[in-house]
């Protein structure tokens, strides 16, 4: 591809863009928490080499400062055509990704983990594509969160269905679940270290009195976030929709 830094590829283009093309464009909403992404990016960016492991469309490396030395990667090639309007992209696979072992300063992994069914495999190449001191920051479905519990149950087709009814498009079925000390044993086994984890999402528990009449927030939310305020936050601030890890790769 045009302009891409053929020093951190590894494997042959070609191999690249024999995958297959997937459907993903046009479903994906850009999350709320963009912000805590970026807050945590900005505290740990030293000039090194950035890659958005599942960049989708590019909006996380939209939003980087000018001369941020960034790639995106992502299966999807029609989703990739947006994105490589803001840096250089690679198509692949993220369970074997075409690059260098130990190059890259920051991965981020947004949304992307879920959708996976060897998430294991994701982990184990994101850690050898980090460089010393290196860190790993992503973002993923928290399975103590009651209603990422109940999908997790339930057939994706009856996800979908659900989805519809209230009025919003399906995404990527998901195929993995975290908790948030799967994460943390996951992220230590493959030698991280400083292994941080903030919670996001619903239940939103700031303005609660704005919940009763949203049409995006589930009714059976109402009673969770009446208690929260009862409880004085303790309980559902661990059960949050989204688990957002940083992690530092270990020095090799």
């Amino acid at each position: 591809m045009a302009g891409e830094p053929t020093y951190l590829l590894l494997r042959s283009s070609a191999h690249v863009d024999s995958l297959p093309t997937t459907n993903r464009i046009g479903t994906y909403r850009f999350p709320s928490y963009y912000g805590v992404m970026r807050e945590l990016f900005d505290q740990e960016y030293r000039g090194g080499p950035i890659l958005d492991a599942g960049c989708g469309t590019g909006r996380f490396l939209q939003g980087l400062p000018n001369g941020v030395s960034a790639i995106g990667f992502d299966i999807d090639s029609r989703s990739l055509t947006e994105a490589k309007k803001s840096c250089p992209v690679v198509r692949g696979d993220i369970r074997a990704l075409p690059f260098k072992r130990s190059i890259f300063q920051i991965v981020v992994c947004q949304d992307v983990l879920e959708h996976l069914k060897q998430p294991g495999r994701a982990l184990d190449q994101i850690a050898q594509a980090l460089g010393r001191n290196g860190v790993f920051i992503a973002s993923t479905s928290n399975l103590m969160n009651p209603a990422m519990f109940i999908d997790s149950l339930l057939p994706n087709a009856v996800t979908a269905r659900i989805v519809r009814r209230l009025g919003a498009r399906p995404r990527q079925p998901r195929n993995s679940r975290f908790t948030c000390w799967g994460l943390i044993k996951s992220m230590k086994r493959r030698r991280f270290i400083q292994v941080n984890v903030r919670l996001v999402g619903h239940p939103d528990l700031g303005r609660w009195w704005e919940h009763a009449n949203s049409r995006r927030t589930p009714l059976f939310y109402v009673p969770w976030i009446a208690w929260n305020e009862l409880t004085n936050h303790r309980i559902l601030n661990r059960l949050k929709e989204i688990v957002i890890i940083k992690a530092r790769r270990r020095e090799q």
